[in-house]
């Protein structure tokens, strides 16, 4: 089935419970939480890389920024706590 809408880490389709109720399922896509793990992983070895071979550029915090958005993104496939959020 066509979803509804697609983005990097998932899709997001129309589904109908035993009940008869609609709703819309957000599902992950395939094997995306390993291969945004090592992609992530491989840009802060290469800030570090980068800070050490360019000390100047340590104090542009790269590492640090590459750092943040790793554990940003990580969150974002934590649908757990996303649906948590919806909740509150």
């Amino acid at each position: 089935q066509k979803p509804l809408a697609s983005a990097s880490i998932a899709q997001v389709h129309k589904a109908r419970l035993l009940s008869g109720e609609e709703v819309v399922i957000k599902v992950q896509k395939p094997g995306i939480d390993e291969s945004l793990k090592t992609d992530l992983g491989f840009l802060y070895s290469a800030a570090r890389i980068l800070e050490f071979i360019q000390p100047e550029w340590e104090r542009t915090s790269l590492s640090g920024v590459t750092g943040d958005l790793r554990a940003s993104m990580l969150e974002e496939l934590d649908f757990n706590k996303e649906a948590k959020n919806t909740i509150e």
